[in-house]
């Protein structure tokens, strides 16, 4: 039976739909792997029609009585995914109560999270989050949720500029842009975007060469972005979308959620700077982005990280004697001693001797990971440099070899140690396991040594 995920995100023509959108992006990323369920209030034939083909669409009532109803769709088997600013620390203890993994998606780091996993694509900055000392976190570019029509090839033929500011677009900066836009570039095609309560729709159809089009699903949504040469848009995950797209994109900010992810963007070299938009007519004229990014692999980085989140993962200081004797036990299977950097076997003795000196280390950290009660893996961080770098060191039992198990690990622990702001983890590998070495490039590690017995490889966060 596969693992159940369930997704709650609102929306609707007066809050826009950028929460739901990107919610409804990693459900279709894990909808291969994972039983994906979306629950939202009162949603609209528009939500329903974006739902479509990725994964079942729930109501649950608007308001206070929306939050109970979800509540008792949960059984504790779940990894709920909840998207909104309105979910507070205390709704968030009621679905942990329940005995459920809980992920929260999130660009305002205003309040404490419970999150088991906290997913902060718009920054890049670990230490914005007050959340519970066993959790973690991924951010930044590399976990940028962007939904299938936006993950393919861009055309090469491309001239016109697609335009868009969400679906609302209170302060009509879609208006405001195409008419800037059209002056600089009289002949050329503009494609605009709005949702149903966009408040200039009238003046907007008005603007010489401007297409107007309203609430596009996704397919089309990246069909007019692969058109297009450049993409206007503010800092948010429609940015993403256009930058897969393979856009030239120039973007800004709005509201002040959007500042930190604008800022990161810059940081980046990934977008032309539009600054606050709220103070500042739209300058056109800026340096192009100098820096590129690629959104290969993002679902598979997804699919691991929630595959690793359904395991149970334990600190060796805190295993119980028998999940301890059983990691033991694992560690000295010939199989497993082979590929280590010391083959000999130790004693129980010595096993727990070593536990017990990792309550008094701060540079040294060990997991384990258990599938129910069955061992699945180990995972240890060495040397750890906070700031800086750590060397890491994993194994899989044999019978869970080759599952996906050994990725699922290593995509969640580096989300881990990052909250110790190491930038770069190390590894080796002998050079008789050409397996290993096939693992350790797939997942990011490069070489960058050897010696008569191992590779050394290095991968940067």
């Amino acid at each position: 039976m596969r693992q159940r995920v369930y997704l709650r995100a609102d929306a609707g023509p007066g809050t826009g739909y950028g929460h739901f959108v990107r919610s409804l992006a990693l459900a279709s990323m894990l909808k291969h792997k994972f039983d994906c369920r979306f629950f939202s209030a009162e949603p609209t034939p528009w939500q329903y029609k974006l739902a479509d083909g990725i994964c079942p669409l729930e109501s649950v009532p608007s308001g206070e009585a929306g939050f109970d109803a979800f509540l008792d769709c949960l059984d504790g088997g779940e990894t709920v995914v909840l998207d909104n600013y309105f979910f507070t620390p205390e709704y968030q203890l009621k679905i942990k109560d329940k005995g459920c993994k809980l992920v929260c998606i999130d660009d305002l780091h205003d309040k404490h999270f419970y999150a088991d996993l906290l997913l902060s694509p718009c920054t890049d900055d670990v230490d914005a989050y007050d959340l519970e000392p066993g959790a973690f976190i991924a951010c930044g570019p590399s976990y940028a949720l962007v939904g299938d029509a936006f993950r393919v090839d861009a055309s090469a033929q491309r001239d016109g500029v697609f335009i868009s500011f969400g679906g609302a677009d209170p302060e009509a900066l879609t208006l405001r842009c195409a008419r800037i836009m059209h002056e600089l570039h009289p002949l050329v095609r503009i494609d605009t975007v709005v949702g149903d309560g966009f408040p200039a729709l009238q003046e907007l159809s008005e603007v010489p060469g401007v297409a107007v089009h309203v609430n596009v699903c996704p397919e089309e949504m990246a069909a007019l972005m692969r058109s297009a040469r450049v993409a206007v848009c503010p800092a948010s995950g429609t940015c993403y979308e256009a930058l897969a797209c393979g856009c030239e994109v120039y973007a800004g900010y709005y509201v002040d959620n959007q500042k930190s992810f604008y800022e990161m963007l810059c940081r980046r070299g990934l977008v032309h700077p539009l600054g606050d938009l709220r103070a500042n007519a739209p300058d056109f004229g800026t340096p192009p982005p100098c820096g590129r990014f690629s959104f290969d692999g993002v679902a598979r980085r997804y699919q691991s990280l929630f595959q690793g989140l359904s395991m149970d993962i334990i600190p060796y200081p805190e295993l119980s004697p028998a999940q301890s004797r059983e990691v033991w036990e694992a560690r000295n299977l010939p199989e497993i001693r082979r590929c280590m950097t010391n083959p000999e076997p130790f004693s129980f003795k010595a096993h727990c001797a070593f536990v017990d000196g990792l309550k008094s280390r701060s540079d040294k950290e060990y997991y384990a990971f258990f599938d129910g009660r069955s061992l699945v893996g180990t995972y240890d961080f060495v040397d750890i440099t906070d700031g800086q770098s750590a060397d890491r060191g994993l194994f899989v039992v044999p019978e869970r070899q080759r599952s996906g198990a050994g990725e699922a690990m290593e995509r969640l622990m580096e989300t881990r140690i990052a909250r110790r702001g190491v930038k770069v983890l190390t590894a080796c590998v002998l050079k008789d396991n050409p397996a290993s070495l096939r693992f350790h490039k797939a997942v990011g590690y490069r070489t960058c040594g050897s010696d008569e017995r191992f590779y050394y490889l290095r991968k940067e966060l």
